[in-house]
């Protein structure tokens, strides 16, 4: 469970590194569109696990990011020096929960449920 600080924290580095993603990093990894849909945070706040998505990218796009988080952890640090005494290590993930959603959604659609009979 997260503390509300672990919260707080998580929703500021969310926010700052889709900032960093849309503003300075476009032309670092081929005008693929990032967005970072979530940030976990380990207890001591040292370790941030982001989960993005990535569209218009190639197959390669999220090595190239887990390549250069010590450059947007830089980036990061220069937005957040004044909120933050330590910026986290970041660690990137592709988010696949929409591939998990759309899956339930084409399962759900295949079931062959027959009309109740109060109908």
């Amino acid at each position: 469970m997260s503390s509300k600080r672990q919260k707080q924290v998580a929703n500021l580095i969310q926010s700052t590194i889709a900032e960093v993603f849309q503003r300075d990093c476009t032309h670092m990894f081929e005008n693929a569109i990032i967005g970072p849909n979530y940030v976990k945070l380990s207890p001591d706040l040292k370790i941030a696990n982001v989960y993005v998505s990535i569209f218009n990218g190639t197959e390669d796009t999220l090595t190239q990011i887990q390549e250069s988080s010590k450059k947007l952890r830089y980036m990061l640090a220069q937005r957040l020096k004044n909120n933050l005494r330590s910026i986290p290590e970041l660690r990137f993930f592709m988010d696949d929960l929409s591939e998990y959603s759309d899956n339930i959604n084409k399962i759900i659609n295949e079931l062959d449920i027959p009309p109740s009979e109060d109908e």
